[in-house]
C-alpha cells in the first residue's frame, strides 16, 4: 500500500504532497505488522528460539526485528513490564515499535505471553487452558491497531 501510495504521489507530479496523501503514508509508516509466537509451553519453544536468535541477522536484513525470551527476561522480566504495563496505549506503541528497532515486521517469542506455566490451568474451574491469554491477545492487538496482530502456536 506504501508503494502504491508513493507511486501515485509520483505520478501526480505533486510539488508539495496532498494532504491526505500524507496522512495514509503516515497511518502506514506508524503501525508495524507484529508476529507473536507464542509457545505454548513444553512445544519446543526453545528449540524454535534457539534457531530464531541464531539467525536474528537475516531477519534484520528483511526488515524484521527478533525479540525472544532471552532479551525480553533478561532485559525486562515480562513483556509487559517492557511495555509499560500501566503506560497509556500511546506510550506502550512507542514502547513496542522502539523494541522492533525501527523495522517495519517484528517477531516476538515467548510463551508466557499466554500466562506462566504454573498459569496454565489455573481459570475458575480448570477447565480453560490458558486463561490470561485472550485478555493478553486483546492487549497486544489494540497495541498493532489497524494492523493485525498474527499469532503462532503450537500444541503438543
Amino acid at each position: 500500500m506504501r508503494q502504491k501510495l508513493q507511486f501515485l504521489y509520483i505520478c501526480n507530479g505533486m510539488g508539495n504532497a496532498d494532504p491526505m496523501l500524507n496522512a495514509a503514508i503516515e497511518m502506514q509508516n506508524k503501525f508495524i505488522k507484529i508476529i507473536i509466537h507464542a509457545g505454548a509451553h513444553k512445544t519446543a519453544s526453545t528449540h524454535l528460539q534457539n534457531r530464531l536468535l541464531e539467525n536474528e541477522n537475516l531477519f534484520v536484513k528483511s526488515g524484521c526485528s527478533y525479540l525472544g525470551p532471552e532479551k525480553i527476561r533478561d532485559a525486562f522480566g515480562t513483556l509487559w513490564r517492557a511495555l509499560g504495563r500501566s503506560d497509556t496505549p500511546d506510550e506502550q506503541k512507542r514502547k513496542l515499535a522502539a523494541l522492533a528497532a525501527g523495522q517495519p515486521r517484528f517477531l516476538i517469542s515467548e510463551e508466557n505471553i499466554i500466562g506462566g506455566f504454573k498459569d496454565l490451568m489455573n481459570g475458575p474451574n480448570r477447565a480453560i487452558l490458558c486463561p490470561k491469554a485472550i485478555e493478553r491477545f486483546a492487549r497486544l492487538a489494540q497495541l498493532v491497531a489497524p494492523n493485525l496482530l498474527q499469532i503462532a502456536m503450537a500444541v503438543r
